[in-house]
């Protein structure tokens, strides 16, 4: 984005240190201030910065060494500057947001595997320990689905505001609360499977289940191949 600035207005966008003592000498009966960046002193080339009236006053070319772009317009007598995006921050940024996706299409992934178990218990006439071990099996998805989730809130905390992750949250919260549900009428059914009712409930619930399951898997995948068009 261009930016009007004018010279007095630079002093916002770098750091100095300033000696009262004048210790790096003068220019025009004005202190000269040392200007760094990161901890490296930039260069002088002409006019130094300095201290006027307790003022730190840089000169506009400096910020050529921070990457910037400094046109003059005579025209208009004004500087227009073209701050340059930090290249290291965004690939952070890139690679936080992708690593949620991922993360987070992964846990879609491991919730339908789950739900299309509970279709491939059913099809079968008996499953050893059945009981413990749908619970074991939940139990292990409920610890992947809560690693995902600290993970992609602390992403969405920094980048909520440009990312889809909540909507994520919300529907992978919904899913697994369904999935449980329909594990526990499971194993209901078990003891009742003459119970054309709970049955037929079952079978439904199992459908939804998967069906939705599904759903969040392309929706997750939607937001992934976005952010790898966009970058």
């Amino acid at each position: 984005m261009k930016k009007l600035l004018t010279v007095t207005m630079i002093l916002f966008f770098i750091t100095s240190t300033v000696n009262a003592s004048s210790i790096r000498g003068d220019f025009e009966g004005n202190p000269i201030v040392s200007v760094k960046t990161s901890g490296s002193e930039l260069k002088v080339e002409d006019v130094p910065a300095i201290n006027y009236n307790g003022r730190t006053m840089v000169p506009i070319y400096m910020l050529r060494q921070l990457g910037a772009d400094v046109a003059w317009d005579d025209s208009t007598y004004s500087v227009n500057v073209s701050l340059k995006n930090d290249p290291t921050q965004n690939n952070v940024k890139e690679t936080s947001i992708i690593n949620a996706y991922k993360w987070l299409s992964d846990t879609d992934m491991q919730i339908y595997m789950f739900a299309s178990k509970l279709q491939q218990y059913k099809d079968l006439d008996q499953v050893p320990n059945l009981n413990d071990l749908l619970d074991r099996d939940y139990l292990e998805l409920t610890d992947v689905y809560n690693k995902s989730l600290e993970y992609a809130t602390s992403v969405y905390k920094q980048y909520g505001a440009e990312t889809g992750i909540n909507e994520i949250l919300a529907s992978q919260s919904k899913i697994l609360e369904s999935v449980g549900q329909t594990k526990e009428l499971f194993k209901i059914w078990m003891t009742r499977k003459n119970d054309a009712q709970i049955s037929s409930s079952l079978q439904m619930s199992v459908f939804n289940s998967i069906e939705n399951s599904q759903k969040n898997i392309i929706n997750t995948n939607k937001y992934v191949h976005t952010t790898f068009v966009q970058k």
